[in-house]
């Protein structure tokens, strides 16, 4: 069954979506894409997760939050071109995949942190597993970004952290997800 996003007003500050049966009150359905993003709850990031890797119901996804802010994906590309993470060499075993994949997600944390504004972290996280331009397991990050226009959905995006390269999630080996955090 295709879940929806659904869209409640007024409870936070921006539009926020969950999966329906989940969920109490009325919502209203709607293709409004708020300026500053939305707001997604844990059960709807588990959903678009596992759609996007094809995983089975009983895979684990490791969810720190209950809510997290959903940005454009012009927002998250902002981030990752100022990260301190471009300071960075690689060292096989000492500063390799992984410490590259953590060092953005705590740039994403700290992105939040300092902005007033923000109630919830950015819907971003790390991800082992294979994928289309690496051999082997490997590191890397995702996040969850608003749609690009009308009638679009929200979508996963895949970034190599030793680069700033974007990918769709069409680029992950299918069965080799190891672990997913948000």
């Amino acid at each position: 069954m295709l879940i929806q996003p659904i869209f409640k007003k007024g409870f936070l500050k921006g539009p926020y979506f969950t999966r329906p049966e989940v969920s109490e009150g009325k919502f209203e359905s709607t293709n409004l894409i708020s300026e500053n993003g939305y707001i997604a709850e844990r059960d709807y990031i588990e959903y678009k997760l596992k759609e996007a890797f094809n995983l089975p119901p009983d895979h684990p996804i490791y969810i720190g939050d209950e809510k997290y802010f959903v940005p454009a994906e012009e927002r998250i590309r902002e981030i990752t071109s100022t990260s301190l993470q471009h300071h960075q060499q690689y060292y096989a075993e000492r500063f390799d995949c992984d410490d590259f994949a953590y060092v953005l997600k705590g740039e994403f944390c700290l992105h939040t942190f300092k902005d007033a504004e923000s109630e919830f972290g950015l819907c971003a996280g790390i991800l082992w597993g294979e994928f289309s331009w690496v051999t082997g397991q490997h590191a890397i990050n995702w996040a969850l970004i608003a749609p690009k226009g009308d009638g679009a959905d929200f979508e996963i995006v895949l970034i190599e952290p030793q680069g700033d390269v974007f990918y769709n999630s069409t680029e992950y080996k299918a069965g080799t997800m190891s672990l997913i955090l948000v």
